[in-house]
């Protein structure tokens, strides 16, 4: 892997307050509150006034979900959160530059993509949602989008010759069947069975976030095939995801519900281990972007369940429905995140909490 910009963030952090724990968690409590602000200010843009709520909900949500604790907690997991804030930073600088045709928040955009690339190579996620968004929901001029576009091509080409001038042409990274047990499978239908499991496992997560792990490597989720029950709960899940976002942007190109779909399912798909695959077979970090999405879905579902869509402003917030509902959901997700937080003060009482959770990998 090549991922400079987070070393460079951890040497400089070295220079000036040496081995000090609790400095890499200050910075990396400071990058995931302007993760969260960037969403924010980015969906609000893409919306429209008119969802300013959802757009306000859903960067809420973002904020307290149990499942960020490994890459807020863990220092290690900064290149997570640089890779999602440069991005959102690009995000944002691209929009502002189709509203006003300024080329420097063009080339301000390219740049922020490509440290977000820098940061960690999943920043493609963002570079092929960016076609997306600037041609279907920030579409006023068809040739800005265009330039957005070309812009996201030319620093995802350049990252690539960057990598390959400092790692080499043919580097790869090393892939264990201790991390990622797919690669022991005894056959194709194994492996793909078991990765559309652990897609079901992500799913479940952002529903139900517990009991978290630190580790799912060797036999904490096991092979199966495709007679396994839950195999078949989850692609029949993302199947219905995916059809009900093509059928949201057949119906309304600038639907929120859509873009929500289609940012989770882009980005959990570098994660899937189905095209390719990858160092781990499982890890809570790897949905941090794709729950972003996932916000937004459950954020438009508070506001269905209020009665107000469509309508702008926080008044459906004040409803009953939406109290009873959301104010018992996100204290019950804030204290989840405050509990998690405590199993991660050092790698004993991590592993410790984390062994009885997952008694079959030893």
């Amino acid at each position: 892997s090549y991922r400079p910009v987070p070393m460079v963030t951890h040497a400089i952090e070295y220079q000036l307050f040496e081995n000090s724990p609790a400095t890499g968690h200050f910075f990396n409590i400071v990058f995931f509150a302007g993760c969260v602000i960037a969403l924010f200010v980015f969906l609000a843009r893409l919306f429209g006034a008119q969802n300013t709520d959802v757009a306000f909900i859903a960067a809420a949500l973002f904020a307290i979900h149990p499942i960020h604790t490994e890459v807020v907690a863990n220092i290690k997991s900064r290149d997570e959160l640089l890779c999602f804030l440069f991005g959102f930073l690009a995000l944002n600088s691209f929009a502002g530059y189709v509203k006003n045709s300024k080329i420097t928040q063009l080339a301000l955009g390219g740049l922020f993509l490509l440290l977000s690339f820098l940061s960690k190579e999943t920043a493609a996620a963002t570079a092929v949602l960016i076609p997306f968004i600037y041609f279907m929901y920030l579409n006023e001029n068809k040739k800005r989008a265009a330039a957005v576009t070309l812009s996201s091509f030319s620093a995802f080409g350049l990252f690539m010759l960057m990598r390959m001038w400092v790692l080499g042409a043919g580097h790869t990274n090393q892939i264990t069947a201790l991390a990622n047990p797919l690669l022991s499978a005894p056959d194709i239908a194994t492996r793909i069975a078991t990765a559309i499991l652990v897609l079901g496992l992500y799913l479940r997560l952002l529903v139900v976030p517990y009991p978290l792990i630190s580790d799912y490597s060797f036999n904490t989720i096991p092979l199966t095939g495709f007679g396994n029950v839950y195999v078949i709960l989850a692609l029949v899940a993302y199947l219905l995801m995916a059809g009900l976002a093509v059928f949201r942007l057949a119906r309304n190109k600038k639907d929120p519900l859509a873009f929500g779909i289609v940012l989770y399912l882009v980005s959990i798909a570098l994660f899937s281990n189905i095209p390719f695959l990858i160092y781990s077979q499982m890890a809570e970090r790897f949905a941090f972007m794709a729950s972003a999405g996932y916000c937004v879905v459950l954020a438009l579902a508070f506001r269905l369940l209020a009665g107000r869509a469509g309508t702008a402003g926080f008044a459906f917030l004040k409803t009953k429905k939406v109290m009873m509902v959301a104010l018992p959901a996100c204290v019950l997700l804030a204290a989840l995140t405050v509990a998690r937080n405590s199993d991660w003060k050092d790698n004993y009482t991590l592993f410790e909490a984390d062994a009885a959770k997952a008694q079959d990998n030893s």
